[in-house]
């Protein structure tokens, strides 16, 4: 999971068809086709919010899904609502603390060409 700072438990995905790989085992993102996010349950994060280290998180108020700040999860149940971004989550053993995976499909406009605007 990711804690950003407003305490979302989400996963950024971009995607760039076109990139070149450094030597430094980083890339040059080249052409920008798709940015979102993917999200876990929230009835998951809850469980996991009063797991170690989660517990030392000093962001005790969670970003629920429906209130992620780009509206994801939200326009993902309105009326353009053709899609899923909530991770179909499958236990690595009888308990959620001996670990989760997690699948999602996802499509992707592969000629869509978006302003990557966060150059860094």
């Amino acid at each position: 999971m990711e804690c950003t700072p407003t305490a979302e438990a989400e996963i950024d995905n971009n995607i760039f068809p076109e990139w070149t790989a450094l030597p430094n085992g980083t890339f040059n993102a080249g052409r920008l086709s798709h940015v979102g996010q993917f999200f876990f349950d929230d009835e998951v994060n809850s469980v996991v919010d009063k797991m170690h280290p989660y517990t030392a998180n000093p962001l005790k108020d969670r970003t629920r899904n429906w209130r992620d700040s780009l509206n994801i999860f939200e326009d993902s149940h309105g009326p353009e609502g053709q899609f899923n971004p909530v991770f179909r989550l499958e236990f690595l053993g009888g308990v959620i603390s001996q670990g989760l995976a997690g699948f999602i499909t996802m499509g992707v406009n592969g000629s869509a060409s978006l302003d990557n605007w966060w150059k860094g």
